[in-house]
């Protein structure tokens, strides 16, 4: 902080915050009048903006910091040392050459807030940069559309499940409300399953007949969200009447249209492969498309826990899901007990499926004159392996 605030870039929070807040939106109010404070200090636009976005992984608006590293570079309003550090959520666009002042600069980022990397970075003329934030780093696409109605899952709220009842008349199980009670879950791929038979009171043709229905409602389902939607404003209402379902959602996030690039190294108390906020993987006129992120570089967690604490919960934006719904600082689920959040964030059950990350392991990192299986974690490749914070104690590398 030291020398952001000496030669570099520092980006505080509003002078008027005590360091107490009761609730999210005095959090975020607090926010907006430092990210403008920030913006006007480095020339406003195109330089410096504030952005408002719904990051899909958590379910909540966002407010951060734009800058674009470009024309900061044209402005000359970049950190003199190359050391940004920010009391605010970050994000970095335009940023496939880093600005700097002298030619051996590196450059630095370190944030207290997450950090979004939109777009390549430092993929041209490369320089050793780092990126260290006590949150986490979400790497985005240059289609990034800035949702702001959260998106719709890949599948309807209860898929693969179906809450179905004995009709007293016609004898045959149909999908019902579940609140109604009196029936039971049955899972689609235990229908008319070729081995056994999990659902002995229901007749396989009747059972056949459960899964074509679940097949239908789900296409229904899609079809009505799979549009792109550029501004990431628009919103449709699935109502399905068997259930009594009727819920709102955004259109699906944006495709990504070519593969993207970061160049740096990567620490925080998250995980650093980067939490996929759009669609990497999709169809569009009968083609598959799977685009991939590039992590090039030196990764790692700072700490393997990085949980805040019980009184703090509320006040954070990447908090995930919890079992109990009353708790107003995490993700809700619906009136099943299932996650019904409608984001799209990788490790959900009902998300968009998560491209692959790809870890290099860069030799113009000064850590690299260490093993990458000593130094770095997880990834595609089986070399990499996760380090013990103990590691870290011993490194000389700043």
């Amino acid at each position: 902080m030291r020398l952001a605030e000496h030669d570099g870039l520092f980006i505080p929070l509003d002078v008027s915050f005590d360091g107490e807040f009761s609730v999210f939106p005095e959090w975020q109010d607090m926010l907006e009048i430092s990210i403008d404070t920030a913006a006007a200090k480095l020339g406003g636009e195109p330089v410096a903006k504030k952005v408002f976005f719904i990051n899909t992984f958590t379910g909540k608006m966002n407010v951060v910091l734009e800058i674009d590293l470009e024309e900061m570079q044209l402005a000359n309003k970049y950190p003199n040392n190359g050391i940004v550090y920010s009391q605010v959520p970050l994000r970095l666009t335009n940023a496939a050459k880093l600005p700097r002042k002298f030619a051996n600069n590196g450059f630095t980022v370190l944030g207290e807030e997450n950090i979004y990397l939109k777009g390549d970075y430092n993929k041209d003329d490369w320089v050793t940069s780092a990126i260290i934030t006590k949150k986490r780093v979400f790497t985005l696409s240059d289609d990034f559309n800035d949702p702001q109605v959260i998106p719709a899952t890949e599948h309807y709220r209860d898929y693969p499940q179906m809450y179905v009842k004995e009709n007293p008349v016609t004898f045959k199980w149909e999908e019902v409300d579940p609140t109604l009670g009196g029936g039971m879950w049955v899972t689609r791929d235990r229908l008319n399953h070729d081995i056994w038979d999990y659902y002995g009171d229901i007749p396989d043709a009747n059972e056949q007949e459960i899964k074509d229905i679940i097949d239908v409602k789900d296409a229904t389902y899609y079809d009505l969200f799979k549009q792109q939607d550029p501004g990431g404003e628009l919103a449709k209402t699935f109502e399905w009447a068997p259930s009594g379902e009727s819920y709102t959602y955004g259109m699906m996030p944006n495709h990504v249209y070519q593969d993207h690039y970061y160049n740096t190294l990567i620490a925080s108390y998250r995980g650093a492969k980067g939490d996929s906020l759009e669609d990497w993987r999709y169809r569009e006129h009968g083609e598959d498309y799977n685009r991939r992120k590039y992590l090039n570089g030196a990764f790692f967690i700072l700490d393997e826990n990085g949980d805040f604490t019980g009184e703090c919960r509320d006040f954070v934006d990447y908090e995930p899901f919890t079992e109990n719904p009353s708790l107003p600082g995490d993700l809700c689920l619906d009136r099943r007990g299932r996650l019904a959040d409608g984001t799209t964030y990788e490790d959900a059950d009902n998300g968009i499926t998560a491209p692959c990350t790809y870890m290099s392991y860069d030799q113009r990192f000064k850590t690299a004159t260490r093993s990458p299986s000593d130094v770095f974690f997880g990834g595609a490749q089986a070399l990499w392996i996760e380090s013990t914070i103990d590691f870290f104690y011993q490194l000389d590398f700043i």
